[in-house]
């Protein structure tokens, strides 16, 4: 499953162009540098941030980075591309992976464990979400903890497993 997203991403990304990616919200275009910093242990943390966006009529509420783009999330992995030329979305560029760490009102900010060279990206840059292999990561460890207690066979262990696997109905336990 876990190779079939890759896949699907990576031809995403090849069939689609970015503006067509983040009307799917699957990519943030016309993005900036506003700032490069060091992070904890060392990593390279990249704020980014859209320039120019329209300001609101009166009465009107301004979208932040957190309304429009809700699928970007802290430990999603995600791709900077450079905004070259019209063809689609792999086409355009060097690119660096990093992680989102944190998303502001107005700014996103994608952690590095190395540095690149940023200062030489030609702006405004495109983001786009890739696959997110932490999330298979945290269910595989969850698999395996569920696994390491059906092997305990304790009877609470079971019969909690067995509610969440829905094989029983939720009952009160008599007093032993």
């Amino acid at each position: 499953e876990k190779q079939s997203e890759m896949e699907e991403t990576v031809e995403m990304l090849s069939d689609f162009s970015f503006k067509e990616l983040e009307k799917r919200n699957l990519a943030i275009t016309k993005l900036h540098i506003t700032q490069v910093s060091t992070g904890i242990y060392g990593r390279i943390l990249l704020h980014l941030t859209r320039k120019n966006e329209h300001q609101p009529k009166e009465g009107e509420k301004k979208s932040s980075f957190r309304d429009k783009f809700r699928k970007f999330t802290p430990g999603d992995i995600v791709g900077i591309f450079q905004s070259e030329g019209g063809g689609k979305g792999t086409d355009k560029g060097e690119s660096a992976d990093g992680i989102v760490y944190k998303v502001l009102r107005d700014e996103i900010i994608v952690s590095y464990n190395e540095m690149h060279d940023f200062e030489n990206f030609k702006q405004p840059l495109n983001m786009a979400l890739l696959a997110n292999t932490v999330t298979y990561e945290r269910c595989k460890q969850a698999l395996d903890g569920i696994e390491a207690l059906l092997g305990s066979r304790t009877s609470l262990n079971e019969r909690v497993l067995n509610v969440l696997f829905e094989r029983e109905h939720p009952h009160l336990m008599k007093k032993e």
